[in-house]
């Protein structure tokens, strides 16, 4: 599962984190026109490391990769204290568990972020497998598909196995990269309209549902092989 906007309702400040982020590249040396706080931190960064490698600067990627952390770092602990979790989410990880399925937290977040915020939320149960933003190469985090490859190998499971529940089009790409389930959910980032552009098929109001869709009607998204 993913965290921010599908198990906890996210105190982070995505918005600050992408002005601090772009702001941040930018003091780097990287041209500003190649750059927009619409995108995603993850895409700004691509672009970035792209322009680094293109342009005989790749020996700065490692800087650039420590400067960005500290501030998503930052950005990400600065309200965790207040993580909620959402609606149903602790019933809805009781029952997956009771059911005897293997659970698992993929997030671009970092882990400390990861560990505090379900701390807070009351969410902090034992979980399969966790992968985050800083466990491995940040290029190699979600979406990825080397996440979620990794997220399912912790759990002892091919990717083809697992269901990926989120709340982004980011983790609807990670899941098809790697022929992963998916199912979207209404409680984070996105709503129906964009859930439809993206050509989710099966969208949830949030986490509560879930156990119904898994356990009873089987029919979330696979994607055609």
């Amino acid at each position: 599962m993913d965290l921010d906007g599908t198990l906890v309702n996210t105190t982070v400040d995505f918005g600050l984190m992408k002005r601090r982020v772009v702001s941040e590249l930018v003091s780097l040396g990287i041209p500003a026109q190649l750059l927009d706080e619409a995108r995603t931190t993850a895409d700004n960064l691509d672009r970035a490391i792209a322009y680094l490698s293109t342009h005989g600067r790749g020996d700065e990627i490692n800087e650039v990769h420590k400067a960005l952390s500290k501030i998503m770092n930052r950005t990400e602990l600065e309200h965790v204290s207040l993580t909620t979790a959402v609606s149903g989410a602790r019933e809805c990880l009781a029952r997956l568990r009771s059911g005897g399925l293997r659970l698992g937290v993929l997030t671009r977040g970092s882990r400390e972020y990861a560990l505090s915020a379900l701390r807070y939320a009351g969410l902090d149960c034992r979980f399969d497998a966790m992968v985050c933003r800083d466990d491995f190469p940040e290029e190699e985090a979600k979406p990825n598909g080397k996440a979620m490859t990794r997220t399912a190998g912790m759990m002892a499971l091919r990717p083809e196995e697992c269901v990926l529940i989120g709340d982004h089009s980011m983790d609807l790409r990670c899941a098809r990269s790697v022929s992963a389930g998916f199912v979207g959910v209404l409680s984070g980032a996105f709503g129906c309209e964009e859930w439809s552009r993206s050509g989710c098929e099966v969208v949830i109001e949030s986490v509560e549902a879930l156990p119904g869709l898994l356990f009873e009607e089987k029919s979330y998204e696979r994607p055609a092989r």
